[in-house]
C-alpha cells in the first residue's frame, strides 16, 4: 500500500491523529482566547493551555505572561491585552530549556558511555 501527499498550501499545517486528519492556518494555532471569571480579571487560553492573564488594580491594567511574569503596567485594556498576545518569552525559554536537556542527556549517555568502557577493561 503507498500513500501520495499532496503538498499543503502556504499557512496550513497538518495534525494527524488515528485515523482522521485535521487542518489548521497558523494563524488558528497561535489565536488567543480570553475570558473574564470575575470583574477586574480577563484570562488568556492558546489551544487550551493558560497563556496568560490582566487583571485591573487601582485603575491599572497589569499584564502577566503564562508563567505569572509580569509583562507590563497599562493605562488600557487592549495595550495590556496585546502585551499577553505577543509575549513570546515563554516559547523562546521553553526551545532553551529544550536544547539543554538534550545537551545534559547527551552529556550523560558520553559519560556512561566511558564508563563502562573503563569496567570492561577493568574486568578483564
Amino acid at each position: 500500500m503507498t500513500f501520495e501527499l499532496a503538498p499543503l498550501e502556504p499557512g496550513l499545517v497538518a495534525h494527524v491523529a488515528g485515523h482522521s486528519s485535521q487542518l489548521e492556518t497558523r494563524a488558528e494555532i497561535r489565536e488567543i482566547r480570553w475570558m473574564s471569571p470575575v470583574a477586574g480579571l480577563w484570562v488568556a487560553s492558546r489551544r487550551g493551555e493558560h497563556a496568560g492573564m490582566v487583571e485591573r488594580i487601582d485603575g491599572i491594567y497589569r499584564a502577566r505572561n503564562s508563567r505569572g511574569r509580569e509583562v507590563g503596567k497599562f493605562d488600557d485594556l487592549d495595550a495590556a491585552r496585546a502585551a499577553v498576545e505577543g509575549n513570546d518569552e515563554d516559547r523562546g525559554n521553553s526551545r532553551r530549556f529544550r536544547l539543554l536537556l538534550g545537551g545534559m542527556i547527551a552529556l550523560n549517555g558520553a559519560i556512561a558511555g566511558v564508563l563502562a568502557g573503563l569496567a570492561v577493561l577493568l574486568l578483564r
